[in-house]
């Protein structure tokens, strides 16, 4: 194996084996390692003009997670509040509002 694929390994096999101990939600663990796959929906319409239609496509299909309920109306109205996560050097240090910042657990705060 080569060093540069050692990080991803470790990471992937982390993940499969808290999957397997029911730690991570698999629909969740997919749509992080994806995005989800788009069927061809009509998706509303992007509130959002720095985001790009690709990723306004995933956070549509992000909110049809049980967990994410609710997220997509909130980011159609709070949309320049997470332009400054988007234009971050650091978004892993951006806080979400509430609910989401009590709601969600790191891999749901990852697939945001």
């Amino acid at each position: 194996m080569f060093e540069k694929d050692k990080l991803i390994f470790s990471a992937l096999l982390t993940l499969k084996l808290m999957e397997m101990a029911e730690e991570v939600n698999s629909a969740e663990l997919t749509f992080f390692l994806t995005g989800g796959v788009s069927l061809g929906e009509e998706l509303p319409e992007n509130p959002a003009p720095w985001l790009a239609e690709k990723l306004w496509g995933e956070l549509y299909r992000l909110d049809k997670l049980p967990s994410f309920k609710g997220f997509l109306k909130h980011f159609q109205k709070d949309h320049e509040l997470y332009k400054v996560m988007y234009d971050s050097g650091t978004p892993q240090d951006f806080v979400l509002p509430e609910p989401w910042l009590s709601k969600l657990d790191k891999l749901q705060y990852m697939c945001i």
